[in-house]
């Protein structure tokens, strides 16, 4: 082994893009589980994601917005689901179309709901899956010596 490889950081040793951070792998699992830690966590993800230069601008946007609209769309579509499998009693003041429930309020048809909550909890996840991906692809691409 050369001189000039000892001492040298793992990331140093792999060739990890310059500005890149150890912490940067944290920011898809904060975005996933912050909600949990009353939106700290997402706080803390979303200001690792846009400080690193790890990803793209578009990266960061759809990573910023899309899981939090997941949520929603997921907690809508468990409301309504829950609703639609207990005989539509209740009211859900964020849904405005009628499916011809007699109650008051709206119930969407319980394969709405499913597909609703369904497509939800895939706009929260996959954007972080995706950035952990990029950086998995962008760290495998610097880690590749030139032949």
């Amino acid at each position: 082994m050369s001189d000039s490889y000892r001492g040298a950081t793992e990331g140093e040793l792999l060739g990890a893009p310059l500005g890149s951070r150890r912490w940067d792998a944290w920011a898809p699992w904060l975005i996933i589980f912050g909600p949990v830690a009353s939106g700290l966590g997402w706080i803390a993800g979303g200001l690792i994601l846009w400080t690193s230069p790890t990803w793209s601008r578009r990266d960061q946007l759809i990573a910023t917005f899309v899981p939090p609209a997941g949520l929603v769309a997921l907690f809508f579509g468990l409301v309504a689901a829950l609703r639609a499998a207990a005989g539509c009693p209740g009211h859900v003041a964020a849904l405005h179309a009628s499916a011809g429930c007699p109650a008051k309020g709206v119930t969407l048809p319980l394969a709405v709901a499913i597909l609703l909550a369904v497509a939800g909890l895939a706009a929260h996840l996959l954007p972080p899956i995706h950035l952990m991906r990029t950086r998995r692809q962008q760290h495998f691409t610097f880690a590749r010596p030139a032949r």
